[in-house]
């Protein structure tokens, strides 16, 4: 790698994010994840960017785009509550680049919760409508459509977390438990 070129990917991962996000954590179901790794291919991987390849961390965006960096400034604001939810089904989300392998999550809680954040709190977002899902993987452009009918324990299963992250614009990662 040519040195102008790593000067570039660590001024980019130590940028700090434009906005803060509030996730649901599924850690509790990473089983899950790593029975679906192993029928991927790692060939089908997209691994040219850093936070790609696998999902490492499962979990379903609350809300990205906040524009507050304080968690605490949420937790007065919202009860929180465990989030029952159903992965509905494995699909796509397409791009040049690379395509993401996805759960898509069925879910009241999720959709009122985002609903509860967005009318309290400022933020900006390039989506209009809230779609929850559940990052399985970043593939090559083209090679999802190979493993969405993949087969996993946790397709119309309904199961719960009580268990939220919260990620700052700038600063550490701050964790509850509801």
């Amino acid at each position: 790698m040519e040195l102008s070129a790593l000067l570039k990917l660590i001024q980019e991962n130590e940028a700090p994010r434009s906005y803060s996000c509030l996730m649901l954590d599924l850690s509790p179901l990473k089983k899950y994840w790593r029975q679906l790794e192993r029928k991927i291919c790692p060939c089908d991987l997209y691994v040219e960017e850093e936070g790609h390849g696998f999902e490492t961390e499962p979990h379903i965006t609350i809300k990205y785009g906040l524009h507050t960096n304080d968690f605490d400034e949420i937790l007065d604001e919202i009860d929180f509550r465990p989030i029952s939810l159903r992965m509905d089904k494995i699909s796509l989300f397409e791009n040049e680049k690379f395509d993401v392998l996805k759960f898509d999550v069925v879910s009241r809680a999720l959709h009122g919760l985002n609903g509860r954040i967005c009318d309290k709190f400022e933020f900006t977002d390039k989506f209009k409508d809230y779609h929850p899902h559940a990052t399985i993987a970043y593939l090559k452009a083209g090679r999802g459509k190979d493993y969405v009918d993949i087969e996993c324990p946790l397709l119309g299963e309904e199961v719960s977390s009580n268990r939220f992250t919260f990620s700052p614009a700038d600063g550490e990662k701050s964790y509850y438990k509801a």
